[in-house]
């Protein structure tokens, strides 16, 4: 099972890519999206086209998360960036877990609306279970030393969000000098990014990393995929972020550290022919080394990248 959220008045037209992206590799798979019931920017019938299933966010709104985000108004229109918008990053997992939690739903996918999916979620899980991964645990893509992106995250009992939420509200309580010094972080401020690297550093064995480079630490069970996560980086490289077209190397990133701007890597995006059909898809890939290894998903910023070999 795929889930998804949007919280705020008006959901951006991108989401429709996400939705297409996902049915291209996943003809099959139960897509719930979790939203405001007032929401705007995608239609019924486009939600009905991509046979995704709306689930109203305000079922599982709770006075703990109203407490957590100081009563902040989570259907209005939100600005990217602003002190609500990064609110509102938090309180999704807080409705993510609320969902989860009450409808009995375990071993699920969750990841930004502005990822464009390229593995099939039933041969992941098949991975996953054949190799006995992941048990009662969390995993997640992280992409830097101090934060942890939600490009694509497994969760294998719906309780476990619930201890992520606990930790929130702990250790959001205490200011960012306090977090950077008990972390040794450098970070300007505190939203789920920072959170969720807390909460991994905290509970190693409760949280575990997908890989996201195929060797090296960060490639921990890469060797079961055979194929690579993006937490935000590799569609940064590709696409850029909201403030910069272009290929962005973000410094704070691990995977632009690891492989280097100056080893001849490179992520490209190829055009493939069914052999049948002929019909045309792409797939991206990293090139690292002179060797390829297949990107399971793009987490993009820059809405989108045209880059293709």
């Amino acid at each position: 099972m795929i889930l998804l959220t949007h919280l705020g008045h008006n959901i951006p037209s991108y989401v429709e890519d996400c939705f297409s992206q996902i049915r291209l590799v996943n003809p099959h798979e139960e897509v719930l999206f979790i939203k405001n019931k007032d929401a705007e920017g995608i239609s019924e019938s486009t939600f009905r086209k991509y046979k995704v299933d709306t689930v109203p966010a305000e079922d599982y709104r709770t006075k703990e998360v109203d407490a957590y985000t100081n009563n902040t108004d989570l259907s209005a229109s939100i600005e990217y960036g602003s002190a609500e918008y990064w609110c509102v990053t938090q309180a999704r997992l807080w409705y993510l877990y609320e969902f989860t939690r009450r409808e009995n739903i375990h071993q699920y996918f969750y990841f930004e609306n502005d990822v464009l999916l390229y593995e099939n979620t039933t041969s992941i899980q098949s991975i996953i279970d054949s190799n006995n991964l992941y048990r009662n645990q969390i995993a997640i893509t992280r992409g830097g030393d101090n934060k942890i992106m939600t490009g694509f995250m497994y969760v294998d009992k719906a309780d476990l969000l619930g201890d992520v939420i606990d930790s929130f509200r702990n250790t959001a309580s205490k200011t960012t000098e306090e977090l950077n010094e008990n972390y040794y972080f450098d970070n300007d401020m505190i939203n789920e990014m920072f959170l969720l690297s807390c909460y991994q550093y905290d509970n190693p064995d409760k949280m575990r990393c997908l890989p996201i480079f195929p060797e090296g630490k960060y490639s921990e069970n890469f060797e079961y995929f055979d194929s690579i996560f993006d937490p935000a980086s590799y569609g940064q490289i590709l696409g850029g972020t909201p403030h910069q077209e272009g290929s962005v190397y973000a410094p704070d990133h691990i995977i632009p550290k690891v492989m280097g701007v100056d080893k001849d890597s490179n992520v490209v995006i190829y055009e493939f022919a069914e052999p049948l059909s002929g019909e045309t898809f792409l797939l991206p890939f990293l090139i690292y080394e002179n060797k390829e290894y297949k990107i399971n998903n793009l987490h993009i910023h820059y809405k989108y990248p045209t880059y293709k070999k």
